[in-house]
């Protein structure tokens, strides 16, 4: 139960749908205190040992405001896994740039997963090559990882 897997013409409606027709979903990130040592818009830090850490250098509201936008971008850009959940897909990948608090630039490759089956909202951690969702298409795993 809870996913599903689209063929080529749901994934597409699905995608309609979410990215700018009319009654289009509304993509969010939402930060999961799972994967932080730290608090996260008043949620206590909860890290558990079999989830990745988020990078603490890098400001709430920044990973707020680009992880939003770069979510949806790597959703039009196809950067997405076919099975769904609910009418959204159930992981989106991407890489991201932040400004780190010490004002160095840093890169973070991401995988978003959905945490609400009724709306669009993913929460976002840290991923490497060895360590990520088995549903990761190939060439999203050479798009990230280019020289691996």
């Amino acid at each position: 139960m809870g996913t599903a897997r689209a063929g080529p013409a749901r994934s597409r409606r699905v995608l309609a749908n979410i990215l700018g027709r009319p009654g289009a979903m509304i993509i969010r990130y939402e930060g999961n205190s799972l994967h932080k040592r730290y608090p996260w818009f008043g949620k206590a830090p909860a890290l558990r040992s079999d989830k990745t850490e988020c990078p603490p250098r890098v400001p709430a509201e920044q990973a707020l405001e680009v992880l939003t936008a770069a979510i949806q971008a790597s959703l039009v850009a196809g950067r997405h896994s076919s099975i769904l959940d609910g009418d959204h897909p159930k992981y989106v990948w991407g890489r991201s740039f932040f400004e780190a608090s010490n004002g160095e630039r840093c890169s973070i490759a991401w995988e978003a997963s959905s945490s609400n089956r009724e709306s669009p909202v993913y929460h976002a951690y840290p991923i490497q090559p060895d360590r990520h969702s088995d549903t990761m298409p190939t060439m999203v795993e050479e798009w990230l990882w280019p020289d691996a």
